[in-house]
């Protein structure tokens, strides 16, 4: 095929200077581009002085299933494809070629020719689309009474698109046309969603690009962003910096057998109120035969926190009225009936009424200063009963959910931005349940680009946190050799070769036991947990990222933290991972702690694995897996004298390096207390009970000849004031060991939460309003 020559005059200067030809597709097995454009040739060449179409507007208009316009013939001759400017450069071209015409894709592959007719009646003769030849018809074999007809100015039919979607062109059914950039050999580039809505207050956006048709070769495509509604910041401020996020630009390389890339974008938390700021994001340049997809802009919007409106409704302004026949179950179903629901996509008749229970709970973030504040819009779920729908939580955190009691469930939390989180509850029958107050994470800002094609190196992928219990460093070394296998929900796998590798930790100052993934095991004590993550996987959804490694003595990953707790060289490291489908955490192969005795003549670190300062031979390391390879990068990230955990890792997931608890001394009262909502037991006196607890008279009496009773309890005079002393301390007790006196009362769906110095004889008077948790 003849190669790409400028534009011809007659093109470029058609004779419709003033006109606009807007063209979508409704093909439901392709895109058409090619067909489409070959009719604006034959417009811009005066073979056709007008085409109208038989709807209402005299351009030749096709609506598309979306509404958009799939092309459009500028008046200065240049095509637009979605969008996109096509003027010989990228995606699709035109030239002339001894008359006849040539439409080419962005790799200069011809993928259709137009000929010049020979027997002279029509300017045009045989049309080839990628290799299939279609010959001029008789214009009777278009259906006239397509949904879709297109005429000249004589009236003639030109195409037609049936209610099949099937493109009829001059008489000749065209079935499967499809965009001829699907056919480029490195695939097709496209962001993944044609706009990402994140908040301000997350650290950074990841956005996705996907390739889809082949995926043999590696190719590459740059990208980059610019100001929409936002104004990029100053990066050398940040992160206090004016602006709404820091401008950035790039290449994305794709792996042979790569399908998804992604990159970042920072965002700068100080506009909270303004109104959405949108990022124009855009790709080009695509290499190594990949075509530029139709998707190659898409848009970042910067949102605000949800507000009132956005999220459920607060349940007291809503909740139905109680009477003295109102059961538990009736009370509580308006949280997921009528049109002010909190909990939507409730499956009918899944809930037992029985049964029924209110979850109630509270979503935090926390701070720069390690505060908590209350964090809307979090999507609330029961894990593996989609039946009973979601709720988001609302501006005060707070989250209201009726669910089927009686047994253990596990709480989900998905938020984009932050990591997600789970919590395990036991149910009761026909009442309330408050589940501990969960602190969710943002995914870190810091990511590492691995690519695993490297055989000549180990790669790192590294990160840094601090509270008061110092700084650490934790490091993922990726070893040549390695494979990683990304596992869907529907056991689907796919292989990734290169990605962006982060390491979010969890344990982070003082909330961390708030913002555990899910709830320690009984002997576990709370130590560090990290959750390692690709955001290619995150962004196709990946349940889990499986490591293999050629060498079968090799570990794939190795898992480095610092020795901040200063646990003793050649002692376990106990690691564990989080299953989130089984709610589970699993035992892996224990870790150890290691230190670094310096550096040999070779560049190897020496280390000492089993006691301080003793060295281990290379037969020693060996049986732990640790060989010259990895030696050779320990030397350069840890000094003489430096300890730090070393741990092998198969998987990313949620990872667990946690030490069996060391119980501080806690003291309960040594008296019960009664918080029932009866009297105290009563004794033989057939005078009646004073019942001390709760400060009641009570008495009851047989009714003779019948198996009756009549009661009588002061507790429901309308002058009885409910209080009820809650013994702390008895007055006897030693208390120069106490640090603290903690009280937690649950009560009608409502939680009181007080602290007290200790000192001997110490209680508390609750007084009971009688309100439940909506305030009735």
């Amino acid at each position: 095929m003849a190669k790409k020559m400028p534009l011809p005059l007659c093109f470029q200067n058609p004779p419709f200077t003033h006109t606009l030809l807007e063209v979508a597709t409704m093909l439901k097995r392709g895109s058409p581009y090619t067909l489409l454009f070959i009719f604006f040739l034959m417009i811009a060449l005066g073979a056709i002085p007008r085409v109208e179409a038989a709807s209402s507007t005299e351009s030749l208009a096709f609506s598309a299933s979306d509404g958009n316009a799939a092309a459009c013939l500028h008046a200065n001759g240049n095509l637009f494809l979605r969008g996109a400017l096509h003027s010989g450069m990228s995606g699709i071209s035109a030239t002339s070629n001894n008359d006849n015409w040539v439409v080419f894709n962005n790799a200069s592959q011809a993928v259709a020719l137009l000929e010049k007719s020979h027997n002279g009646a029509s300017p045009f003769g045989d049309l080839t689309i990628a290799g299939s030849v279609y010959a001029q018809q008789a214009t009777s074999a278009i259906p006239t009474d397509a949904p879709w007809l297109a005429r000249d100015a004589q009236g003639n039919a030109l195409a037609a698109i049936d209610a099949a979607g099937n493109l009829y062109l001059r008489g000749v059914l065209v079935e499967n046309v499809s965009d001829p950039r699907e056919r480029a050999e490195g695939g097709v580039l496209n962001f993944l969603n044609t706009q990402v809505v994140y908040e301000r207050n997350i650290p950074s956006a990841i956005i996705a690009v996907k390739r889809t048709g082949s995926t043999e070769k590696s190719v590459s495509i740059d990208y980059a962003t610019s100001n929409g509604t936002a104004a990029a910041g100053d990066w050398h401020n940040y992160p206090n910096t004016d602006g709404n996020y820091i401008s950035t630009n790039g290449t994305l390389t794709f792996a042979a057998g790569d399908s998804v890339q992604t990159f970042q974008v920072l965002l700068v938390n100080n506009a909270v109120g303004e109104t959405t700021k949108t990022v124009n994001l855009a790709l080009s340049s695509p290499s190594n035969s990949a075509a530029l997809g139709t998707r190659h802009h898409s848009v970042l919007a910067i949102v605000d926190a949800p507000t009132t409106g956005s999220v459920p409704a607060n349940p007291t302004s809503v909740a139905t009225a109680l009477t003295s026949s109102t059961t538990f179950s009736s009370a509580t179903e308006f949280l997921y009936t009528g049109t002010d629901a909190v909990q939507t996509g409730v499956t009918s008749g899944s809930l037992e009424s029985e049964r029924a229970c209110v979850l109630r709970g509270r979503v935090l973030c926390e701070n720069d200063d390690a505060t908590t504040q209350a964090l809307a819009g979090v999507k609330i779920q029961i894990l593996n009963h989609p039946e009973w729908g979601s709720t988001l939580s609302r501006t005060d955190g707070a989250y209201d959910m009726v669910v089927s009691g009686g047994g253990v469930l596990n709480i989900t939390c998905e938020k984009t931005g932050y990591l997600n989180m789970q919590r395990q509850v036991v149910l009761p029958w026909n009442n309330y349940i408050i589940a501990p107050d969960i602190c969710m994470t943002p995914i870190d800002r810091v990511e590492t680009f691995i690519d695993l094609n490297t055989t000549s190196s180990v790669q790192i992928a590294q990160n840094c946190t601090a509270d008061s219990n110092g700084e650490r460093y934790a490091s993922l070394l990726f070893f040549p050799g390695t494979t990683a296998t990304m596992v869907f929900a529907d056991a689907t796998t796919q292989t990734i070769k290169s990605f962006h590798a982060r390491i979010t930790e969890y344990t982070v100052g003082d909330n961390g036991t708030k913002k555990m993934p899910a709830g320690l095991p009984p002997a576990s004590a709370y130590t560090y947990c990290a959750e390692y993550s690709l955001d290619e996987a995150t962004a196709q959804g990946a349940l889990n990222i499986h490591f293999t490694n050629s060498d079968a003595n090799q570990a794939p990953i190795v898992a480095l933290v610092d020795n901040f707790l200063g646990f003793p060289v050649g002692s376990p490291v106990p690691s564990g991972y989080y299953d989130k489908l089984k709610a589970t955490w699993i035992p892996e192969k224990d870790g150890r702690v290691i230190q670094c005795l310096g550096m040999d003549e070779e560049g190897r670190a020496v280390l000492a694995v089993d006691a301080q300062d003793t060295t281990s031979t290379a037969e020693r390391l060996a049986e732990l897996g640790i060989y010259d390879a990895e030696r050779i990068q320990l030397a350069p990230l840890y000094a003489a004298g430096e300890v730090f955990w070393r741990t092998p890792v198969s998987h990313f997931s949620i990872w667990d390096l946690n030490w069996p608890e060391i119980w501080a001394k806690i003291v309960k009262p040594s008296s019960p207390v009664c918080l029932c909502s009866c009297p105290c037991p009563e004794g033989p006196d057939t005078h009646g009970v004073i019942a001390y607890g709760n400060q009641s008279f009570s008495e009851k009496v047989q009714v003779p000849g019948t198996p009756y009773t009549l009661k009588y309890t002061s507790r429901y005079a309308p002058a009885y004031d409910p209080m009820v002393r809650i013994p702390l301390i008895n007055a006897d007790q030693d208390v120069s060991d106490m640090k603290r006196v903690e009280l937690t009362l649950e009560f009608a769906g409502r939680t009181l939460k007080k602290t007290f110095a200790p000192s001997p004889g110490l209680f508390y008077d609750f007084k009971f309003d009688g309100l439940d948790a909506f305030g009735r």
